[in-house]
């Protein structure tokens, strides 16, 4: 497992416990806000759920798929062709950075 797959698992371990909802929960929840955006979705689980930022912006990306990984998958492609895809154009040069 890669250090950011035990770093998700450990999130989503910590934020279980502090909230008794799993991810699947969390996916309902957002299924049922009707909200669609995500800062809007991260400041609905901040309030709600008393998550810190950081952890609502995790929950928000893994429920709505839109981490880079979820990306690459729903896409058939690796992270590194996803990734690669961000920094085209006048955004090149930014690759290097990442």
């Amino acid at each position: 497992m890669a250090d950011q797959d035990k770093a998700i698992a450990t999130a989503l371990a910590n934020i279980e416990e502090s909230t008794g909802k799993t991810l699947e929960d969390f996916r309902r929840v957002i299924a049922d806000s009707g909200l669609a955006k995500h800062g809007e979705i991260r400041a609905m689980l901040k309030e709600r759920f008393g998550l810190g930022h950081g952890h609502a912006n995790t929950v928000t990306h893994l429920a709505l798929r839109s981490d880079g990984t979820s990306a690459a998958k729903a896409a058939g492609a690796s992270d590194a062709h996803v990734l690669g895809g961000l920094y085209v154009g006048k955004k090149e040069h930014l690759r290097v950075v990442h």
